[in-house]
Parts: structure tokens; C-alpha cells; sequence
């Protein structure tokens, strides 16, 4: 038997999805039948996808990244869902590679600052730690 929810949560993946291959059409002022024929599907296809009759497969996503040189992330984060992951993924994408270089290295210097974040298993969502104690902090009453 199908969870109700699930069903739900597909249609909303199907907006999300949607919505993202219209604002990447737009972007670029591609006809949906440009995008089609980069893609190789029918435009027949192209259109259930973006009227969100279907959702895409596998095999369509890997055509779609190729096709606009574009990560699986840029078409699985939606702005909705996540605003400040998708925000910072939006810069990141328009970033030249000194840039994303930098910000690697700025990233993985904090991470190391803290310990490994507890999940909750309540709400699924990421507990940040305490940050690490310093020399100075430790000798505080």
C-alpha cells in the first residue's frame, strides 16, 4: 500500500522540479523545444515534465546535466525547501574557480574548528556543537 505522504511529497518534488527546468529555460530564452532537442527527448516529454505530469528519471537527469553543463545539485535544491542552501549553491554556481576554491578552503577550516554535529532524531535536523573551548575559555571559573 502506498503512504498517502509519499504521494505528496512526489507532488511536490514534481513543482519544485518543474518550476526549476521553466527558470532555466527562461534563463537561457530557450524554446521548450530547444531544450528538448538538448536534452534528446520528445517535446512531448519535455512538456509533461514541466506541466508536472511525470517526474524525471535517472537517465534524464544525467541528460539534463550534461546538456546545460550543470550539476545534479542545481536541479534536486529548490528554493523553497532550503532557502539558505539554495541561496549559497546560487552564488557558489556563478562563482569563478578562485572563488569556490577559496570558499573550500574557508569551509573546511571552520568544520575542523567544530566537532561532528549531532543529528536529532527527532527532527531530522542538524544540532551545531558548542564551539571549541580555547586555552583562555578553559581557565575562566
Amino acid at each position: 500500500m502506498i503512504d498517502p505522504t509519499d504521494m505528496d511529497e512526489v507532488a511536490v518534488f514534481r513543482e519544485r522540479f518543474a518550476a526549476r527546468l521553466r527558470t532555466l529555460r527562461h534563463e537561457l530564452g530557450l524554446t521548450t523545444a530547444e531544450v528538448a532537442a538538448r536534452v534528446g527527448c520528445t517535446i512531448r516529454n519535455y512538456n509533461k515534465l514541466e506541466r508536472r505530469a511525470i517526474v524525471p528519471t535517472d537517465q534524464m537527469l544525467v541528460r539534463f546535466r550534461k546538456a546545460f553543463r550543470l550539476d545534479e545539485v542545481y536541479f534536486l535544491v529548490f528554493p523553497d525547501a532550503n532557502p539558505l542552501r539554495h541561496g549559497l549553491y546560487e552564488l557558489l554556481r556563478q562563482a569563478p574557480e578562485e572563488v569556490l576554491l577559496k570558499t573550500k578552503a574557508f569551509v573546511l577550516e571552520e568544520l575542523r574548528r567544530y566537532p561532528a554535529q549531532s543529528i536529532s532524531s527527532a527532527s531530522g535536523t542538524a544540532e551545531p556543537s558548542s564551539p571549541p573551548r580555547t586555552a583562555a575559555s578553559r581557565s575562566k571559573p
